[in-house]
């Protein structure tokens, strides 16, 4: 017999699982497994709005199909009476069913106040029915229950009627962050459960979170790396190789101006002392001089060299063979897009 499923699995509300959530759910699955005999409500709940559960109970409560409830872990309070929905409840032996007073909060003046109050106490009577339908109980019990919000193991929700059956199974862990400070008597089990549940899913969410922002960052990396190769081949379309040219000419005579002045400087010295030792430095460095000039050119030479639209280095009236080859290295570098 195909059996149609439907999953409250998180808290109730716009916030996790609504009305809307649930009907949609239940006409996928008619779409994909055709007419059915039965529906199965898996629950695993720590509560939420009042009114969006009981929407979802009475859409439940509605269907044709013979229904069934397996309370996977926890039915908490707007989850609790969702859970009783169906025609038959089972229940995992490890898990805990627990029933209040529904809250609310509002402003403004007496009449407002007076006005949540009313509702407040028409919702606890409306709940209230629910669980007197199911365990047979009389309502002043179930309310005397509602008020001290009341937690029951498995065990104690069969024996009180809230449940049909217990089946036998590993406790569930409702992965969603728990404020169980909201309620006044949680038992110890369950707040160790819930906090130790709370801490895998914090180590789960950071993993998952890690790796979503690793690849975030090699991605906006990418962008940058495409930004700036962009961005320096227009720049590059900009130059003018004639300046270009001129610039590194301006260059040169500034270095060998400045290897002259260097020069000058060692022969003041040699002049004041004219010694056999001062006149073999003057030169060593006289010839370091010269390769240093040498050196110069060969660098700017491999700078310029490749400038697109540079002079023909072959052209005597234009450049000296040096200075075109300065032009032709500049652009090689500077297009050279792993410098970058």
């Amino acid at each position: 017999m195909e059996t149609l499923d439907i999953n409250v699995l998180d808290d109730i509300g716009y916030y996790g699982v609504t009305l809307k959530d649930v009907m949609s759910e239940y006409s996928r699955e008619k779409e994909t497994k055709g007419k059915a005999k039965k529906v199965r409500v898996s629950v695993n709940s720590y509560g939420g709005e009042v009114l969006e559960g009981l929407a979802i109970y009475n859409f439940i409560k509605g269907r044709e199909e013979d229904t069934e409830t397996n309370i996977v872990g926890y039915a908490i309070s707007a989850g609790s009476f969702i859970a009783l929905a169906s025609n038959k409840v089972k229940m995992s032996d490890k898990g805990y069913f627990m029933i209040h007073n529904p809250w609310g909060a509002t402003y403004g003046g007496a009449d407002d106040m007076e006005g949540m109050a009313l509702l407040l106490r028409s919702m606890t009577d409306e709940i209230a029915k629910i669980y007197v339908n199911k365990t047979g109980k009389s309502i002043e019990d179930i309310k005397s229950m509602m008020d001290a919000e009341t937690w029951l193991s498995a065990e104690e929700a069969l024996s009180h009627g809230f449940v049909d059956e217990l089946t036998s199974g590993s406790e569930v862990m409702n992965y969603a962050k728990v404020d169980l400070t909201k309620f006044k008597n949680v038992p110890e089990k369950v707040r160790n459960i819930v906090n130790k549940n709370s801490e895998k899913m914090d180590a789960k969410k950071f993993a998952e979170h890690k790796v979503d922002v690793l690849n975030e960052v090699s991605t906006k990396i990418d962008d940058i790396k495409n930004t700036v190769t962009t961005m320096v081949e227009d720049k590059l379309k900009e130059i003018d190789p004639e300046k270009l040219t001129n610039t590194v000419k301006d260059s040169i005579t500034s270095m060998k101006d400045e290897i002259l002045t260097e020069l000058k400087a060692s022969l003041k010295d040699v002049v004041a002392d004219q010694t056999k030792d001062q006149i073999d430095e003057l030169k060593t460095s006289v010839d370091s001089m010269d390769q240093k000039i040498k050196d110069a050119e060969t660098r700017v030479a491999d700078i310029v060299a490749k400038i697109p639209g540079a002079p023909d280095p072959d052209d005597p009236n234009t450049k000296t063979p040096a200075e075109n080859a300065f032009v032709r290295g500049a652009v090689a570098k500077v297009s050279n897009k792993s410098k970058y």
